[in-house]
């Protein structure tokens, strides 16, 4: 006869949402780097990672935390942007004077400077 197998309990289900409250921002890094090289699935991560670019677009912190993450390993003449909800790779310099002109002063955010603030 077979044992009776208890349910999840709640540190199985606490488990859970740590681990993928955690692989969530790290996946990130390895999504940008994929798409660098295979320019692929640039929508995808801007729907993905939403949460994570509205924060960036709101803190100068996490704005350049992720670039920084985003950007290991990739020439330092590509950064990554999220325009058009895409992600795109451009020159850093001429991104910051496209987001001036727009803006009339310098977007906030250096890696979505095109999401909405409301």
């Amino acid at each position: 006869m077979t044992p009776d197998r208890k349910k999840p309990g709640l540190a199985f289900w606490a488990t859970v949402v740590v681990v993928v409250a955690l692989l969530y921002p790290i996946s990130f890094g390895p999504a940008c780097w994929i798409n660098r090289g295979t320019a692929v699935g640039g929508k995808a991560i801007w729907t993905v990672y939403y949460p994570m670019l509205w924060a960036a677009n709101r803190s100068i912190v996490l704005d350049d935390a992720f670039i920084r993450y985003a950007g290991l390993g990739v020439s330092e003449s590509k950064t990554p942007v999220f325009r058009d909800r895409e992600l795109t790779w451009e020159n850093p310099v001429w991104n910051a004077l496209r987001a001036k002109s727009q803006s009339g002063k310098y977007a906030k955010s250096r890696l979505a400077p095109y999401l909405s603030r409301q």
